[in-house]
């Protein structure tokens, strides 16, 4: 399933059928709050300091992680994450490389500052704004984390690439 994830994310795309870890965050609808302009068509929402708060505690351990010790442990397994991505159908394809671009993919999302406006035409919440509707799924992701948390998962995730490029090329 990590495997699976990592090559997923070096996409843009996250697995909700096959999630790498479980982890129990706050329904996403009850953290949501209706939009202080009344009568809307379709009603608006922001998805502000509540929502992003459901994130703090997966993003405080991720972030107290050691990423040295995490990038040793990387290097360890990597000839079973190799065999399990080969598995997928992509022999041809070093995993090593694709973990960097699902790095990369994570660092590249957009920051975005303050509440987020959203629209709910149907049961699903969409972004208003259409640019960020039209996102990937792991820059939505990162969105949902909210700009404190981004930035702290953010400067994690450049401190384990760094620590995954260090000792060996890969």
């Amino acid at each position: 399933k990590m495997v699976l994830g990592i090559d997923n994310l070096s996409r843009g795309e996250i697995s909700y059928k096959y999630p790498p870890a479980n982890i129990s965050i706050e329904s996403f609808e009850r953290s949501v709050q209706a939009a202080a302009e009344p009568q809307q068509d379709p009603p608006r929402y922001t998805m502000g300091e509540a929502t992003f708060s459901r994130y703090n505690q997966a993003v405080a351990v991720f972030a107290a992680i050691d990423k040295a010790a995490l990038a040793k442990f990387y290097r360890w397994g990597q000839p079973l994450w190799q065999q399990a991505y080969n598995e997928l159908g992509s022999a041809e394809v070093s995993f090593n490389k694709v973990t960097i671009t699902a790095l990369d993919q994570l660092l590249r999302a957009p920051d975005i500052e303050g509440d987020i406006a959203l629209i709910r035409p149907s049961v699903m919440f969409k972004y208003a704004d259409s640019g960020l509707e039209k996102r990937s799924d792991s820059d939505k992701l990162m969105l949902r984390l909210g700009p404190d948390n981004r930035r702290v998962f953010k400067a994690a995730l450049r401190e384990f690439k760094n620590e995954l490029n260090k000792e060996k090329k890969i």
